[in-house]
C-alpha cells in the first residue's frame, strides 16, 4: 500500500500469538516536511485468512484480507477528505475495483498475471527480506488515490545497521519501485529487521517537483507480546 505522502505498509505481525481483533499491535510515525501523521496497525488472524486494518491520522483507513502467505485477496480503502472509497477483489488473474475515486464512480477490471497482490508491501515482503535472495520479487499493487493497478518490483540491496527510536538495529535494505519504464518515476527504500523481518522504516519521495519533501515512516511502538 502507498499513502499519499509515501509508501506505507501493512501486515506487520507473525501468525503466531495473534492479538485479539482490533487491537493495535504496531504504531508508526509518518513525516513529510512539517506534516506528521500516526499510523496504527491492528490485525485479526482467522483460520483461513488474516485481516489487517490500518488507520492513519490523515483520515485514511485500509482493511486488507490476505492468505497465510500474505497474498492479498481483497482490500477496502476509505479516504473521506479525498472523496475516495473503493473495494477491490482478486479472482485468479483478474482484479476488480468498484467505488468512488476522487468523487467519480469507477468500475474497473484489471487483467493481471500470476504474480501476487501485495497491497501491504511492508508485511508481504518480510519473508522475501529475510530470504537474502538476489532475485527481485514482482508483485501487483493498487495505488489507492487513483484506483489503478501497477506491477511493482522489490529488490534486496544489502544489510546495514540503522537507528530506530535511538537504538541501533541490524536491518535488511530493500528497494521497491514500479516495474518497467515507470521505475525512474518513484521508489521507496525500506528497512526490515534482519532478526524477524519486522518492517522498521521507509524513505520515499512522491512527485518529481523540486524540493518535494522526503516521506519517512518509522516504527515507534511494537506492542506484540504485551
Amino acid at each position: 500500500m502507498m499513502t499519499r505522502a509515501g509508501a506505507l505498509g501493512v501486515y506487520f505481525s507473525l501468525l503466531v500469538a495473534a492479538p485479539t481483533p482490533a487491537q493495535v499491535i504496531l504504531v508508526y510515525g509518518q513525516s513529510a516536511g512539517s506534516r506528521v501523521d500516526r499510523i496504527d496497525v491492528s490485525e485479526e488472524v482467522l483460520p483461513d485468512r488474516a485481516i489487517q486494518v490500518i488507520s492513519v491520522t490523515s483520515g485514511e483507513t485500509y482493511r486488507i484480507e490476505s492468505d497465510d502467505a500474505w497474498r492479498v485477496n481483497a482490500c477496502e480503502f476509505e479516504y473521506p477528505s479525498g472523496d475516495t472509497s473503493w473495494a477491490a477483489r482478486r479472482d485468479r488473474n483478474s482484479l476488480r475495483l468498484d467505488g468512488i475515486v476522487q468523487g467519480r464512480a469507477v468500475h474497473r477490471t484489471f487483467a493481471i498475471d500470476e504474480h501476487p497482490w501485495y497491497e501491504s508491501v511492508e508485511q508481504s515482503l518480510q519473508a522475501y527480506a529475510l530470504s537474502g535472495s538476489p532475485r527481485p520479487r514482482l508483485f501487483w499493487i493498487v495505488e489507492p488515490y487513483g484506483g489503478n493497478a501497477y506491477l511493482m518490483t522489490g529488490r534486496i540491496e544489502g544489510r546495514e545497521v540503522i537507528e530506530v527510536n535511538g537504538s541501533p538495529v541490524d536491518a535488511v535494505r530493500l528497494v521497491v519501485r514500479p516495474a518497467g519504464v515507470l521505475s525512474f518515476i518513484w521508489s521507496s527504500t525500506n528497512w526490515f529487521s534482519a532478526r524477524d523481518g519486522t518492517f522498521l522504516k521507509s524513505e520515499s519521495v512522491r512527485g518529481v517537483l523540486p524540493f518535494t519533501p522526503t516521506t519517512v515512516v518509522e516504527l515507534q511502538e511494537d506492542r506484540r507480546g504485551q
